[in-house]
């Protein structure tokens, strides 16, 4: 089968290049989603791919419902003690995983934000890797619903719910696609479930959000299968292969020559029909991206609205004394 995946790995050289984007973005029709990284070179994946070697063995995905089953049960059992009541719904699994992801623990949750400033505080964010390339990765959440729509039958034989489909030119209105795939994600992650279902892919927003989640516009994609890894899985959500775009996950710019966005952005409209866009922040302009991004107010104490958001902020000024 041919892989019809469209990707693109741009260089940006300056914030022009980035407000350009936007103003790109904010004139198209498509929707985008980000996560920023603050080293390129660093795995496209979900903290439990990369601190556990669960695809070392057979049976991965029973593997991965066992470790899910003990985590959930340990946190749900003492997280009355530090949680904020108001935070806490352990009755929906998406809703608690993404607590427990916001708190640390590893999970198949990968965190993206509506927002590309908010993705770019994430390429400075980490000190240690000021000095490393950074990246944004962009994935079309227009073309990913559309492809997923398109498994609308097996979905609601899944569900059991065909009479709640809406249609809007063949596609999911946003509302119905969450809450589908909301289901989908709860079923999924349901400690005492281990279904097989119909697409390897979510891409899914808690029901009910905490102040980060709010503030940094936040949601997450999820992969289903564990016998392949969440980047194969997520190109086959695109109906596409890994080895089409393994290249912009693998490499650096030190190591294969790309495209600079300043030198194409003229006839650039194009690539914002494709389904995956890396752009890569070379680390001279971190710097100059840190003063940009205080200056619109995006920084550690509006995306971290608590303690821990004071402290980084705090850490983040005083630091530069020194």
């Amino acid at each position: 089968m041919k892989s019809d995946i469209k990707h693109s790995e741009l260089i940006i050289s300056s914030i022009t290049d980035l407000i350009d984007i936007i103003e790109r973005l904010n004139r198209s029709s498509l929707e985008f989603v980000f996560r920023g990284q603050a080293n390129s070179e660093w795995k496209f994946s979900p903290s439990v791919e990369r601190n556990f070697n669960i695809y070392d063995f057979e049976n991965s995905n029973n593997r991965i419902k066992r470790y899910e089953k003990k985590l959930y049960k340990g946190f749900v059992s003492s997280a009355h003690h530090f949680v904020k009541t108001e935070d806490m719904n352990f009755d929906d699994y998406v809703d608690a995983f993404s607590l427990m992801q916001h708190y640390g623990y590893k999970t198949r949750l990968l965190d993206f934000t509506k927002s590309l400033f908010i993705a770019l505080y994430f390429v400075i964010e980490n000190k240690y890797e000021f000095f490393k390339n950074g990246s944004v990765y962009m994935i079309n959440k227009t073309n990913l619903i559309t492809k997923l729509s398109k498994k609308d039958h097996k979905l609601n034989v899944f569900l059991e719910k065909k009479d709640e489909f809406i249609a809007k030119d063949n596609n999911y209105s946003d509302e119905i696609f969450f809450n589908r795939m909301h289901d989908i994600a709860d079923k999924c992650l349901d400690i005492e479930r281990n279904d097989e279902f119909p697409t390897s892919i979510l891409i899914v927003e808690p029901k009910k959000k905490n102040k980060r989640i709010m503030m940094q516009q936040g949601l997450f994609i999820m992969q289903t299968d564990f016998n392949k890894k969440f980047i194969e899985n997520l190109a086959s959500a695109f109906n596409g292969e890994y080895q089409d775009i393994k290249h912009i996950f693998e490499n650096d710019i030190s190591k294969k020559a790309k495209i600079y966005y300043n030198l194409i952005c003229d006839d650039l409209n194009y690539i914002f029909w494709d389904d995956i866009i890396k752009l890569v922040i070379p680390y001279g302009l971190k710097t100059e991206l840190e003063l940009f991004m205080n200056h619109i107010n995006v920084n550690a104490i509006t995306l971290f609205p608590d303690e821990e958001g004071l402290k980084k902020y705090i850490d983040e000024n005083t630091s530069k004394i020194l």
